[in-house]
């Protein structure tokens, strides 16, 4: 299955109001009908990533109604029937806005739509195409500390609050970029993976990685010490059988995003920099099931 990282993101497709560009997206989409691939889709609604008109554009709510559900639907008549899974809203939540809520302050949608931004993104993507599987897609659930803690709390109230409202959300979406120098949570992690299968939703594993710039020692040593990290979360999402769908962010360590910050990082991604199978691929295949 391919993912774009960027070439369905706004600032690619609708580059100009109302002028879309889809060639980034059909290069990968011939890529993938030749190797017999599924893709799925990523993202509509992200407070990043936006043309620089966007923003000003959103004059009024209807107006910002009106080019929210004209982008969606112009997206999905190009995308289909290709992609028939989505991540809808990306990020939405930030504990750290002061918001009681938890809703990421920034967001262009949040201040012309308000908090139902999220279950109106929702219903114009199934209005637009009824068939499509729709996904939250976040970060940082998956540790032991106070602000993943948080976060979990205020990303289930979010999403009872957007089902309540109407909103079609059918998977939650956990990013897990794993930082291999922080505690999982466990028992909180696995209460709070068994409330969002109670609200009737899939959970997948979105963008799976693994940063070992943190640890200490050698890089061989840390890409060890982070393997065992891994599989303790693989074991971890898969004891009720919870996990449908397991995806990493990007398949060679050569263009993961985490060395921008790291040049010489290596242990993220299933292949190494030299596109050769690394730790991380024999981790995968022994501690994921369906694989």
């Amino acid at each position: 299955m391919l993912v774009p990282e960027s070439e369905l993101k706004w600032f690619s497709v609708q580059p100009s109001p109302g002028v879309f560009d889809f060639s980034g997206y059909r290069r990968m989409a011939a890529f993938a009908h030749a190797n017999d691939m599924d893709m799925r889709g990523h993202v509509f609604v992200w407070h990043r990533a936006n043309p620089d008109w966007l923003e000003g554009a959103l004059t009024d709510r209807r107006t910002a109604e009106k080019i929210l559900a004209s982008h969606i639907k112009r997206v999905t008549q190009e995308t289909a029937p290709l992609i028939r899974n989505w991540d809808v809203v990306n990020e939405a939540i930030d504990t750290e806005s002061g918001r009681e809520d938890g809703l990421r302050e920034e967001s262009i949608w949040l201040k012309a739509l308000g908090p139902d931004y999220i279950p109106l993104a929702f219903k114009l993507a199934h209005a637009a195409d009824p068939g499509l599987t729709l996904a939250y897609n976040d970060y940082g659930l998956e540790q032991g500390d106070g602000g993943n803690r948080r976060k979990r709390r205020c990303t289930l109230r979010m999403l009872e609050k957007c089902l309540r409202a109407g909103g079609p959300v059918h998977a939650l979406g956990l990013q897990s970029h794993l930082q291999a120098h922080m505690p999982l949570a466990h028992n909180d992690f696995r209460s709070f993976l068994r409330d969002v299968r109670a609200l009737g939703l899939a959970l997948y594993i979105t963008e799976l990685d693994l940063d070992v710039s943190r640890l200490f020692g050698r890089m061989d040593d840390r890409i060890k010490l982070a393997q065992n990290y891994l599989r303790a979360y693989l074991d971890l999402v898969q004891e009720e059988g919870a996990i449908e769908m397991l995806l990493t962010w990007g398949l060679s360590d050569r263009y993961s995003w985490l060395r921008k910050d790291n040049p010489g990082l290596a242990g993220a991604l299933p292949l190494d920099a030299d596109f050769d199978r690394g730790p991380m691929w024999g981790t995968l295949k022994e501690g994921w099931l369906h694989i």
